[in-house]
């Protein structure tokens, strides 16, 4: 209040000026499985200065959209109370493609643990042996093309299943080359042989290496990736 005078002063309004806008960090990159657009959430900008209200700030497309694959650049912007607008920011939301797996057709080979026999079954009192329980859907070639098909959705890649329960390396090798020209167009041999040439002792390893080295140029001759695997540590009860 000025001195001799019932006539209150005003505070003076500092104009804080026109806003500026600082845009959020891009988020980090994610994965569509199935190629469909996957939402994006995303931090918020911050404003500076600016007389209020002020009018967003507002960011296209907004966070929690659905961002289809690829690279999408998004804007922000805000105005304030005197129409002043701050100059835009940008920031980009990055949507990687569905996974990608070059050969999609695979054939498991080899004897009863491709083929999914169940060790707990078939062994009946007194140790006397049963034939055991083929389960399709428990064996690892099954395991294998359910896991390939959730993760490579759009491929849908399959295993299927040639395991002979009991069968020793020389029937494998007499058996593959016929397997392979079946006309079903495999890309991947998977092989796991030999388990049951052990129990024969050790003059069975050299043979039963030999035939394995010869399986996978059968293999490979016909075109396939050949993967071959370790053998289980075997029961020496079994």
């Amino acid at each position: 209040m000025a001195c001799g005078s019932d006539t209150p002063t005003q505070p003076t309004v500092v104009d804080p000026g026109a806003p500026s806008l600082a845009c959020p960090a891009p988020p980090a990159s994610v994965q569509s499985l199935d190629g469909l657009p996957v939402t994006v959430s995303y931090g918020s900008p911050t404003v500076a200065g600016g007389s209020t209200p002020l009018t967003g700030p507002t960011c296209t497309p907004g966070a929690g959209t659905a961002f289809p694959v690829g690279t999408t650049t998004v804007t922000c912007t805000v105005t304030d109370a005197k129409a002043r607008a701050a100059a835009p920011c940008t920031f980009v939301v990055n949507v990687v493609g569905p996974p990608k797996i070059s050969l999609t057709r695979f054939v498991a080979f080899g004897d009863s643990m491709t083929a999914g026999e169940i060790p707990s079954e078939g062994i009946a009192a007194a140790q006397r042996v049963t034939p055991r329980l083929i389960d399709p859907y428990l064996n690892y070639a099954a395991d294998l093309s359910r896991d390939l098909s959730a993760r490579y959705r759009t491929q849908q890649p399959g295993v299927v299943d040639l395991g002979v329960p009991g069968e020793v390396t020389s029937a494998g090798l007499a058996r593959l080359p016929g397997a392979l020209a079946a006309g079903n167009g495999y890309q991947v041999l998977l092989l796991m042989e030999g388990a049951n040439d052990i129990p024969a002792g050790s003059s069975s390893i050299l043979p039963a290496a030999s035939n394995m080295e010869a399986m996978i140029r059968v293999g490979k001759t016909a075109g396939l990736r050949v993967f071959l695997a370790n053998l289980p540590p075997q029961n020496p009860n079994a």
